[in-house]
Parts: C-alpha cells; structure tokens; sequence
C-alpha cells in the first residue's frame, strides 16, 4: 500500500508547486503514468518480496471464469448507462435545465463549432465527430486506468478477502479512495 501511495504522491507532487497546479499541460499524461503506480506496487511486491509470479499477483490467471467476466460485462453496461441516465433524471428533479430529447446540446454543439471555425455542420456529423471523441477518450482513459485495475484488484482484493466479500469491498474502497488524495486535494474531480 505504502509503495502504490509514494509513486502517486510522487507523480501528483509536482502539480502541488507548478503555478498552472492541474492545469499545466503535462498534468494528465503524469498523471496517467502515476496511475500505473499500484501495478508497479504489485509487481514490487510479486517479485521482491513474495517472489511469486507476476501473473498472479496481477489477477491475470483467470482459470476458467471468462465465462463469468462475460456474463457480467453487459450488465455493467447496462448498470453505467442506468447510472447517467438516472443522474440525468435527479439533475432535472432538483432544477437544473436538462433537455432530455439531446436537441439542445446538439444545436449548442452546431453552433460553436460554427463560431470557432467559421463553418457549419449537419448534425449527424456533430453527432459521429462527438462518438468518435468519446471512444478516443475511452480508449486512453482506459490505458491509464488498468494500471490502477491490476493493482488494486490484483493484489489489494485477493489481499482483503480473508475479510469476506463485504468488509473487503468496504475497506478495499477506502483504500482506493484514499490514493487520489494527491490528485483531489489539489482540485482534480
């Protein structure tokens, strides 16, 4: 644990003095790399002081559950987009101007690339330029992420479940909370 905390405060810390803080441009891909700092921890731990395979402690012997990994795939899907799309709903409940049909953030998103580049755009292709940019964003931000995944639910969750299922998710989440403290403190989320 200590190691996976040290390399991320280490990644965060310059950001603490930089006068642009989280807005330096080198912020995010520092970042990203710091993020990998829990499957640097696992693998220090795999190989120096347990000295068993790396595969292990990274949780990449999946011995006959992909069939389970399969299965609960398209429930997660179905469980983010049921999450947003109640976000959306307590968003409009409690006031907040919401246009559920998707017009208005199209006709926003059409006009200011009309304003920024001069030209206008049917919307289908303001819609296609905004899928291709969330599957980009995808795409890196899950380069980033599966550092924190193989750490955190290589080794910290076979490390915790001796608890049982519960108290090790519980205590499993504080940890994992608590090492973005670098990072919030400092204004990010």
């Amino acid at each position: 644990m200590l190691i996976s905390y040290g390399l991320f405060a280490l990644a965060a810390a310059p950001f603490w003095f930089l006068p642009d803080g989280i807005a330096h441009p080198a912020f995010t891909p520092v970042i990203a790399v710091g993020m990998w700092a829990p499957s640097a921890a696992s693998l220090i731990m795999a190989k120096g002081v347990e000295r068993v395979s790396w595969r292990t402690r990274f949780g990449l012997r999946f011995r006959g559950r992909w069939t389970r990994i399969l299965a609960w795939m398209p429930l997660g899907l179905v469980l983010v987009v049921a999450i947003l799309l109640l976000s959306e709903l307590v968003a409009a409940v409690r006031g907040v101007p919401v246009d559920l049909t998707g017009r208005t953030w199209l006709e926003t998103g059409m006009a200011q690339f009309a304003e920024q580049t001069g030209q206008e755009i049917p919307a289908i292709a303001l819609v296609l330029i905004t899928a291709a940019t969330v599957f980009a964003g995808l795409a890196v931000t899950i380069l980033a992420t599966l550092g924190e995944e193989i750490g955190w639910r290589g080794w910290l969750w076979p490390a915790l479940t001796p608890l049982g299922r519960i108290p090790a998710a519980l205590v499993g989440g504080v940890f994992w909370s608590l090492w973005h403290l670098p990072v919030v403190l400092i204004g990010y989320n």
